[in-house]
């Protein structure tokens, strides 16, 4: 019998050994033809989402806007630094 060939679609995922961001086609779980190093274009898009909903609940100074996924046992959170900007990346 014939083996199905998965589907490929457009995804982004970050590699275990770099962990740099990508965009590209996956198969499965392996990409297939170039991807695309978008890193930088990742982490700004996400910071400026955050900031967006920080700002949109109009949070008191040192209150925390919280994002969680179900299956991790990780948050991530964004609060207004008070020290300037001394963490910029």
């Amino acid at each position: 019998m014939g083996k199905t060939k998965k589907e490929a679609k457009k995804a982004m995922g970050v590699s275990p050994i770099t962990g740099t961001i990508y965009y590209g086609t996956i198969r499965g779980d392996e990409w297939v033809g170039e991807k695309e190093d978008v890193t930088d274009m990742a982490v700004r898009a996400v910071f400026d989402w955050f900031l967006e909903q920080y700002e949109n609940m109009h949070l008191l100074e040192g209150d925390e806007f919280l994002i969680s996924f179900s299956d991790s046992d990780y948050v991530l959170a964004m609060r207004k630094n008070r020290r300037g900007n001394e963490n910029d990346i």
